[in-house]
């Protein structure tokens, strides 16, 4: 969970950061994901960063003011390691309506994409693992607090001043 956010809120620095192996992979999944977004066929992208899965599903939950079913069934690990660390992978919205993990490769085998968020309209956002439910908020709650901590992380980086909304 190197360089993780989750790591950060623990005073922890983690141990292994996530790197890009091969150059060649991550040039053929640019060109994948340009080639999907010619054809009309992806409708969101995020990279899977310094909040792991769950902050990235959730921001794309947030652009498309919907909520999601997280199942994370075909995921490996603990839970939070699997929703918190930061990773190569990346996220994406298909015309199909699903969320995707996907890999740095448009080779990636099947057991290398898992799909485990599914849209939903009631704005909920809920996390199932096994068939039981592990967490559930409505997604503008979380998106409030996922700006209060931005805003707080800004005001720290940034200018404080600058960090006001509407200066």
């Amino acid at each position: 969970m190197g360089g993780s956010a989750l790591a950060q809120v623990y005073k922890q620095v983690g141990d292994v950061a996530p790197d890009v192996d091969d150059a060649q992979m991550l040039k053929s999944f640019f060109e994948l994901i340009q080639r999907l977004n010619g054809s009309g066929k992806l409708i969101a992208y995020h990279d899977r960063s310094d909040g792991g899965a769950f902050v990235s599903l959730c921001e794309m939950a947030f652009a498309s003011h919907i909520g999601l079913d997280i199942k994370l069934d075909e995921l490996h690990g603990d839970t939070l390691r699997a929703l918190s660390t930061k990773s190569s992978a990346r996220w994406c919205k298909y015309a199909t309506a699903m969320c995707s993990m996907c890999c740095n490769s448009p080779r990636a085998r099947p057991e290398e994409r898992a799909e485990i968020a599914t849209p939903n309209e009631t704005g909920m956002i809920e996390i199932l693992r096994g068939g039981e439910k592990l967490f559930s908020d409505s997604g503008v709650n979380l998106q409030r607090i996922w700006s209060e901590t931005t805003y707080q992380m800004q005001k720290l980086r940034d200018n404080p001043a600058c960090a006001q909304p509407g200066v």
